[in-house]
C-alpha cells in the first residue's frame, strides 16, 4: 500500500477445458516496511525496496506467511454494502 504495508495474495483456480479460471482470491497482511517507489522479490529469498527519497533496503524472508493464526480475507466471504464490499 502507499503506507508500506505488504500483503500476501493467493489465487485459487481450476481448469475448465483449456482455460484456467480463478475461483477465489485470498489476501493476508504480511508486513510493513518504509514506503518505497519500487519493490523486487528475488528467488533467493530477498526483497529489495528502492526508495525514491530515502535509503534503499534489502530484507531477507524468514517465512512465506503461511501461519494459520493470521487473519485472512477471501473473495468468497465478501458482503456487498451500500459503500462497497466489506470482508
Amino acid at each position: 500500500s502507499e503506507y508500506g504495508d505488504i500483503y500476501k495474495v493467493t489465487l485459487d483456480y481450476k481448469t475448465q477445458g483449456d482455460q484456467e479460471v480463478v475461483t477465489e482470491l485470498k489476501m493476508k497482511y504480511f508486513d510493513t516496511i518504509p514506503a518505497c517507489a519500487a519493490i523486487c522479490v528475488l528467488k533467493t529469498g530477498f526483497l529489495f525496496a528502492g526508495s525514491e527519497f530515502g535509503n534503499h533496503a534489502l530484507y531477507q524472508f524468514q517465512g512465506i506467511g503461511d501461519d494459520n493464526d493470521d487473519v485472512e480475507s477471501s473473495s468468497t466471504t465478501l458482503m456487498e454494502t451500500e459503500e462497497g464490499f466489506q470482508p
